[in-house]
């Protein structure tokens, strides 16, 4: 069962991964490839 629209889990998962992808930029976390 899902909580919510598939359109809002999709917004989510692209703002979590932009937060990796700048924290890596930033050096933060090592590269995840």
């Amino acid at each position: 069962m899902k909580a919510m629209p598939d359109g809002h889990i999709d917004l989510c998962l692209r703002g979590i991964l932009r937060i990796i992808d700048d924290l890596e930029a930033l050096g933060e976390l090592p590269s995840l490839n």
